[in-house]
């Protein structure tokens, strides 16, 4: 499975994905990024942004966008038969993971913690931001944009 730190010289510093390992919880195979070779420039920008929270409490080897996805559909493979979801669910669930963060390669990893004065505008200029982000980045896929 996914080991921070291990660098795959294929995917030019991208974690390691063991994809011959099946997920004990779930017997499914964790597959290959999707969109990996669609957007590999998104992909490559995000291993460069360091999460912003880790950054800010000063965590020692802070992880990047990239790794936080790589994480987090790992994450979602551990909890598959927990959720019950079927084959389209699933499939649906694992590629919002992998879009998700998409934006930040334009706009960054921008925190909100909730207890600025103008909490409500920064939300909505972020997600404004954002949404006009993924719509750059995904205007050349296929259903896209």
């Amino acid at each position: 499975m996914y080991e921070r730190g291990k660098t795959d010289s294929v995917a030019q510093g991208a974690p390691i994905i063991n994809l011959s390992i099946e997920n004990l919880e779930c017997g499914k195979i964790v597959p290959p990024l999707h969109f990996v070779v669609a957007e590999d420039n998104v992909f490559k920008t995000l291993r460069q942004i360091y999460r912003t929270g880790w950054v800010q409490w000063k965590i020692p080897n802070p992880e990047n966008v990239y790794e936080h996805i790589v994480a987090t559909r790992e994450l979602a493979y551990s909890f598959c038969e927990m959720c019950q979801l079927d084959e389209r669910q699933f499939t649906r669930l694992i590629d919002m993971i992998e879009v998700h963060d998409w934006p930040e390669a334009l706009e960054g990893d921008q925190v909100i913690m909730g207890d600025e004065p103008d909490v409500m505008i920064r939300r909505k200029v972020r997600h404004e931001r954002e949404m006009a982000a993924m719509k750059k980045l995904t205007a050349t896929i296929p259903g896209g944009a």
